[in-house]
């Protein structure tokens, strides 16, 4: 077969045979403009393409016999291409056939699933009523701003110099009762005493945690529930050894969990609710349409099947295979 053909345009050529066939059928050989190889070319075909092409709208076409005949010409000649293609078997070729595929799928779909998804809506009534069933999920969690004075200890420390790093560690607490009664971080105490760099010139300050059930942080678990533990601000808990060094924590400040307003939220709940329905309106098209066909998977064969050759390393090794279209 000739590959210089494009087979876009094949499958344009091709398809219209449906039309032109399915549009003269049951007709008397009287009711035709015209015939190719025993094919007629209807009289309701022949108007329908003149209305496809201005004539309803543009005043002066097709309005004389040489506009007409033209269009005729036209027609026939596209009738010829089709049977020659056929002739040729351009019609079983495969790939005009998974683009004919692909044409009628894509039509279905259209037919069956864009036009109903282009009704859907959701009302204002709909996004308060899921805003309330979800309130927790759009509350703001609590988080708590604290300071930390660290006194690091090496993995192989003896006895006696971790007992005077704690000894350090209790000292630096004793002179947290000296500090201001109105700063509620560690202030000069963190500068002399701790060994975090990234807190102790800001008064042993370390940010915001979040009370959040999947938010880690570097620090130690048990430096993380201690600032938890704490309830006011300017509160310090006790002194907390852990493997790699011993801890002050106090708490800065804190924020309460609240909820967030609605009128911020509407936006994002209103594209959540219409691409739920979206998806429940196509899931119900494709599952309609598999109750009329019967399907069978052989499991046996298909966990015998194994992926192309990939390579084992670099990114692209990590991504699942992108699935077909429909």
């Amino acid at each position: 077969m000739n590959k210089l053909v494009p087979i876009v345009v094949l499958v344009a050529v091709i398809s219209l045979s449906g039309a032109i066939l399915s549009a003269g059928e049951g007709k008397s050989s009287g009711s035709h403009v015209a015939s190719v190889a025993g094919q007629p070319i209807s009289i309701e075909h022949f108007d329908e393409e003149m209305r496809l092409r201005g004539g309803d709208t543009r005043r002066g076409q097709y309005a004389t016999v040489e506009q007409r005949r033209e269009l005729l010409d036209f027609m026939i000649r596209r009738q010829v291409l089709i049977l020659a293609a056929q002739a040729a078997g351009y019609d079983r070729d495969p790939e005009v056939v998974a683009t004919m595929e692909r044409v009628m799928v894509a039509r279905l779909q259209e037919d069956g699933i864009s036009r109903a998804l282009d009704g859907v809506t959701v009302s204002d009534e709909e996004i308060v009523r899921f805003y309330r069933e979800h309130s927790d999920a759009y509350a703001r969690p609590e988080r708590r701003q604290a300071a930390l004075v660290f006194i690091a200890v090496s993995p192989h420390v003896s006895d006696e110099k971790r007992a005077e790093l704690q000894r350090r560690a209790e000292e630096a607490l004793e002179e947290t009762s000296a500090l201001d009664p109105g700063v509620t971080h560690f202030g000069d105490v963190a500068r002399r005493y701790s060994d975090d760099r990234g807190s102790r010139y800001q008064g042993g300050v370390i940010g915001w945690l979040v009370a959040h059930g999947q938010r880690s942080y570097r620090w130690h678990e048990d430096v993380v529930q201690a600032i938890y533990s704490l309830n006011e601000p300017g509160e310090i808990s006790p002194i907390i050894s852990t493997d790699e060094g011993f801890y002050l924590v106090r708490l800065v400040d804190r924020d309460a969990s609240r909820a967030q307003p609605l009128e911020g939220l509407k936006d994002g709940i209103r594209h959540r609710l219409l691409t739920e329905k979206r998806r429940q309106i196509k899931d119900a098209f494709y599952e309609g349409l598999m109750t009329q066909f019967e399907v069978e998977v052989n499991e046996e064969i298909m966990a015998t099947i194994m992926p192309p050759y990939a390579s084992e390393t670099g990114d692209d090794a990590m991504k699942p295979p992108r699935l077909p279209s429909p």
